[in-house]
C-alpha cells in the first residue's frame, strides 16, 4: 500500500471525456505521494447539500487540486473573442479553499480557459497529456507539489502551535483560578 504525505481533494468533471485528464493528473499525484480524495461524486457521496458536502471534504483534505478541463465555449461580448472554459463548479470548490486557507494546485488540460479566479489566487501548469509534455514540464510540476506541500506543512504547525497555546493559557487560568480560590480560603481563616 502506498504512503501518502498528503491528501488532496481533487476538483474535476465527472463526464465520461474528461476522465482520461482526470486519470492521468491523479497519476501525477500519486507518483508525487499525494493521494487524490474527496471528489463529490468521485470519492465522495451523502444525503445533504452538495455545497455542504464539498465544504467538509474540502477542509478535511491537505489542499486542492484543480484538473480543469474544457466545459463550455465562452465568448468575451467585448471583444469577440470565443474560447472554451471550465465548470463553474470548479471555481467554487477552489472559492471554498480559498476561503479555507488551503493550497490551490491547478492542472489546465491544453486548451481550455482557467479564468481569471484561478490566475490570481494560484499559478498552474497547462498540459496536454503526453508523456513528453510532462517531462518538459515536471521541474515545474514538482516545484508547485513542493510549495503546495510546504504550505501544508506551516499550515499544519501553524494550527499546532495554536493550539498548544489554547491548551497553555488555559491551564494558567485554571491555575490561575485555583490559586485565587486557595488565597480567597485562606484569607477567610
Amino acid at each position: 500500500m502506498q504512503e501518502y504525505v498528503a491528501t488532496a481533494f481533487l476538483s474535476c468533471s465527472l463526464r465520461v471525456e474528461d476522465l482520461p485528464f482526470v486519470e492521468y493528473i491523479s497519476r501525477i499525484l500519486k507518483a508525487h505521494g499525494i493521494k487524490p480524495d474527496g471528489t463529490i461524486g468521485r470519492y465522495y457521496a451523502a444525503p445533504e447539500n452538495v455545497s455542504t458536502s464539498m465544504k467538509n471534504q474540502i477542509e478535511n483534505c491537505d489542499l486542492i487540486v484543480i484538473a480543469a478541463t474544457p466545459r463550455y465555449f465562452t465568448e468575451d461580448v467585448h471583444n469577440k473573442r470565443s474560447f472554451k472554459s471550465m465548470s463553474e463548479q470548479l471555481h467554487a470548490e477552489a472559492g471554498i479553499a480559498d476561503g479555507l486557507n488551503k493550497p490551490i494546485v491547478v492542472f489546465v488540460q491544453e486548451g481550455t480557459e482557467p479564468g481569471n479566479y484561478l490566475s490570481s489566487v494560484t499559478q498552474y501548469v497547462v498540459l496536454n497529456g503526453s508523456l513528453e509534455d510532462y517531462e518538459r514540464k515536471k521541474t515545474l510540476i514538482l516545484s508547485l507539489l513542493n510549495n503546495a506541500y510546504n504550505k501544508v506543512q506551516n499550515l499544519s504547525h501553524k494550527r499546532d502551535f495554536e493550539s498548544l497555546k489554547s491548551t497553555v493559557v488555559g491551564g494558567l487560568a485554571i491555575f490561575g483560578f485555583l490559586k485565587l480560590m486557595q488565597y480567597l480560603i485562606e484569607s477567610d481563616d
